[in-house]
Formats: structure tokens, C-alpha cells, sequence
């Protein structure tokens, strides 16, 4: 059974993203002139269920397709505002790329894949990236939990391609080249492999992973952390008051600026993710802005530990 491609052995917790600047990614899958939908649950690398219903396919010679998902683990929504490509990716599967609306106010990128495997469709295989980080990818079930069906349907044979041309702003699903699976290793704040700029203090608190944190409010002070693996997670604590907006950078590249506010307590949260990575060392940056949510009084950044997926 096909499940947790990339997996995590701590709940994502989804980051601030918004529809900017990011680069497209070349085309590197043909158009495909047919639709497909689909409807059903997955179970999430945290265990919840995601329950979902897509669509996307080529009519009339214009993009066309919606998205529907809902994290309940994380009690995540994500809705498609916009369908910008419909790719071919095997004659059983289909990407679908888009903008998309959060219940967290986010506007972001969006690739989902979609394989029809046949019925009664256990086997079928939804999965969601965004730009923000958040991956999740699984079957229906197969013998284990979940539900639901894809339908890959033939398309009308005086279909044209849109004129528009594809547009895919999420990297692509890459099973082959991501290679991990393994169960994610915690490095807690004090590893070697994390170097520290400015001003960090010790923050303990039995909630914390290993009974502390590093924090810092000062501005431009970084945590780096060294790894090697496929994957890694930002293990931060949010709070009602006390804790502020940071930038991440993976690989020199800033990733995500994160609000870290919380509107109850959130120890050994997930701050940031990054999944489907080559196999091989990485670095990740949490770096304090200064900044914070209206609702909070303090800009402190906390960096409690690091996970890493082989």
C-alpha cells in the first residue's frame, strides 16, 4: 500500500504563505485534453483525516477544475480559487496546479495529483502540495483506513488546448528523488549541528521537547541548523503573547515568513516543513524579524528542535 510518501513524524503546522513572486516552474508534463474528479478521505502522516473533493481537466479550451480540502488534524481548510494547468503525468495520473485560500487567510500555489487505479478506487491516489511546505500524498485506503474515488474521464475529441499556457508555481511530486520514508530523527536545540547569531537564551519549560527552548527577540538573530535527509521541521512553541514572525530560509533561499501567535499554547509545534527534498545536506534558517501579530506583546522566536526524515 502506497501511503506517506513523505513522512513526518510530527503534525504539520501550516505557515503564512501568500501568492507573490514565485517562479514557474517549466513544463515539464504535457497538457492533457480530458478531466478528472474525485472525492474521498486520506489519512494524514499525523494521523487525522483529510478529507477532499477535486477536479481539474481541459473544457471548452480554457483550464477548469476546483479543490476542496480540509486538514482536520490541524482543522486546515484550503479552497481553489483558480486552475492554471492540467498535466499529464501517466496514462492513470493527472496534476492539477492553481491559487488557492486558507482559513488562516492565506493566498497560495497549490499542485494536486490524482491517480485513477480503478474501481472500487481504495487504491487511487490523492495528493496536495503547497507553497507554503505543506505536502501530504496517499491512497484511499487500500486495506487500511480512508476512502473515496478518482475519476479519470475521456475528453471531448474536438477539445483544443487553452491558449494560456500552463502554469505550475509548486514543484513537482517527485517520489523518486525525495527517497525518504524513514522515521524523522529529533536533533533538540542544543545539537552540534546548530550554530546560533545573536542573542539566544535558554527558555525552560517542561512543555518544551527535552524540557527547553532557545528564544530570542532580537532582530536578525538566526538559528542554522546543518542536516542531512530528505525532509526536515521547524519545532518552535507558539504562544498567546509572547512569540513573534520569523523568516525561514532552506538552502540560503528565504522559504516562509511564520507567525508564530497562537491563540491558546502551542508547544513542539510544527513552525515550518519541507518534504521531497534530494537526498543529500541541507541547511534551514530561523531567523527573527522583530516583528510580531497585533495580538501579541513580545517578538520572541523559539527554536525548541529539528526533525529530519532520512
Amino acid at each position: 500500500m502506497l501511503r506517506f510518501i513523505s513522512l513526518l513524524a510530527v503534525v504539520l503546522l501550516i505557515l503564512g504563505g501568500s501568492v507573490g513572486s514565485l517562479r514557474a516552474w517549466p513544463n515539464e508534463q504535457p497538457v492533457a485534453l480530458d478531466f478528472v474528479t474525485g472525492g474521498g478521505w486520506i489519512v494524514t502522516h499525523a494521523g487525522a483525516m483529510g478529507n477532499f473533493g477535486v477536479g481539474g481537466g481541459v473544457k471548452n479550451g480554457s483550464w477548469w477544475g476546483h479543490l476542496n480540502y480540509i486538514d482536520h488534524g490541524l482543522d486546515y481548510h484550503v479552497k481553489g480559487t483558480s486552475v492554471t494547468a492540467y498535466l499529464y503525468v501517466d496514462a492513470k495520473t493527472r496534476d492539477i496546479c492553481g491559487t488557492a485560500q486558507t482559513n488562516r487567510g492565506e493566498n497560495l500555489y497549490y499542485r494536486v495529483r490524482v491517480t485513477d487505479n480503478g474501481e472500487p478506487g481504495r487504491d487511487d491516489i490523492f495528493g496536495i502540495k503547497l507553497s507554503n511546505g505543506y505536502m501530504e500524498i496517499s491512497d484511499l485506503g487500500g486495506p487500511g483506513p480512508g476512502g473515496g474515488n478518482i475519476q479519470l474521464h475521456k475528453g471531448n475529441a474536438s477539445n483544443t488546448a487553452p491558449s494560456t499556457p500552463p502554469d505550475c508555481r509548486v514543484d513537482p511530486f517527485d517520489s523518486s528523488s525525495s527517497g525518504g520514508g524513514g522515521t524523522a530523527v529529533r536533533h533538540e536545540e542544543t545539537d552540534a549541528a546548530i550554530s546560533y547569531s545573536g542573542t539566544w537564551t535558554p527558555f525552560i519549560d517542561p512543555r518544551c521537547s527535552g524540557g527547553q527552548c532557545a528564544i530570542s527577540a532580537q532582530p536578525a538573530a538566526r538559528s542554522t541548523f546543518t542536516f542531512s535527509g530528505t525532509g526536515v521541521t521547524w519545532i518552535t512553541f507558539r504562544s498567546t503573547s509572547r512569540t513573534g514572525i520569523a523568516n525561514v530560509y532552506v538552502d540560503g533561499v528565504l522559504a516562509a515568513t511564520v507567525d508564530t501567535y497562537s491563540t491558546t499554547p502551542d508547544p513542539q509545534a510544527a513552525g515550518f516543513t519541507r518534504t521531497g527534498m534530494a537526498r543529500g545536506t541541507h541547511t534551514i534558517a530561523i531567523e527573527v524579524t522583530g516583528a510580531k501579530n497585533p495580538a501579541a506583546t513580545e517578538a520572541n522566536i523559539a527554536v525548541d528542535a529539528f526533525d529530519v526524515t532520512p
